[in-house]
């Protein structure tokens, strides 16, 4: 019984573009937090106290070489969420040591087969954004710096991809993740030369991090829209996710901004996800949970906004359109 509720949750979720766009009832969105490491108990706990809200998904940064992190994935689960893994192929200390060729090559197919079968053990699911935003040069897995070739890019990720197929892993809800760049003119950063097919990806990701101080008068549907617009018309079918989004400025500032989101949200319907990145980067503030007063309750306004009731535990009362090819 368990195997079977897992399988309807999983296909659900994939599938969760299905929702009537129209029927503002139905159009609800998953709000989550991201973190470069693994967000801690402590923090989860009093993000849950302070906004009166339970985040839907919790995403962390993996080093390629890591092993698969399941006591992570699990103490996530206990808390009422879904995880989500942005697994980067490089190594933190040693940037040069994974290749997209090295992949190509079978040189790591043990480790992404150990990763496979213990993915499936896990049993629920697990989005997985692969590589994510390939196409931007300052990453050491960018096209850019790997031969400049979208098919060696996209070769290794259906490689990925298959071998967690033939391991049955399908609890893994891949998540595509582009950069959406002022370089896509160049061949090496070519969205559409590096898209691995519909057969490889459920959900399409993108990151927004919103600079208050390069651009002061950017609201957030403005930032987001363009990207959106443009991955609609590559990928039409395939429900959307903000896997970054951020905003930094002073605390006034910042609060006026999220209150903005619930609205444009209704605009763009198809995000079904947003994942905040909550913390500190350098000189950069993208924290949502601050200790000011005044930003506390406008974030709780946000995310307890009806919009955001967006319930796990119903995923699997959503019909499913379309056949097996399209997912």
């Amino acid at each position: 019984m368990k195997r079977i509720f897992v399988l309807v949750l999983i296909v659900a979720v994939m599938q969760v573009g299905c929702f009537n766009e129209n029927d503002p009832n139905t159009h609800k969105v998953y709000f989550g937090l991201t973190h470069q490491e693994s967000l801690d108990g402590e923090t989860l706990t009093d993000f849950r106290k302070t906004f009166k809200f339970k985040p839907h998904i919790i995403g962390w940064t993996v080093d390629w070489e890591e092993p698969f992190p399941a006591k992570t994935l699990q103490a996530i689960l206990s808390r009422d969420a879904l995880p989500f893994i942005s697994w980067e192929p490089w190594v933190w200390q040693d940037i040069e040591s994974i290749t997209l060729k090295s992949i190509n090559a079978g040189s790591w197919d043990k480790h992404i087969t150990k990763w496979a079968k213990e993915a499936k053990l896990f049993q629920y699911p697990i989005f997985m954004a692969l590589a994510p935003e390939f196409n931007i040069e300052k990453y050491p897995w960018s096209i850019k710096n790997q031969n400049q070739s979208p098919e060696s890019y996209k070769k290794a990720y259906q490689k990925i991809v298959d071998i967690f197929k033939k391991e049955d892993a399908i609890n893994v809800i891949w998540v595509w993740g582009p950069g959406v760049t002022y370089k896509e003119t160049m061949d090496w950063a070519s969205i559409k030369k590096a898209y691995p097919g519909g057969d490889y990806i459920d959900w399409v990701g993108v990151s927004v991090l919103v600079d208050e101080a390069k651009t002061p008068s950017m609201s957030f549907i403005e930032a987001v829209e363009p990207s959106i617009t443009k991955l609609e018309e590559l990928i039409p079918t395939k429900p959307i996710m903000i896997t970054k989004i951020g905003y930094s400025a002073k605390f006034k500032k910042k609060a006026t901004w999220i209150t903005k989101i619930p609205e444009s949200l209704t605009k763009i319907k198809k995000v079904k996800a947003i994942l905040w990145l909550n913390e500190k980067i350098k000189t950069k503030d993208w924290l949502i949970h601050t200790s000011d007063v005044a930003t506390q309750k406008k974030v709780k306004e946000m995310v307890n906004n009806p919009i955001f009731k967006a319930d796990l535990e119903k995923l699997n009362t959503i019909h499913l359109l379309g056949s097996e090819k399209e997912r």
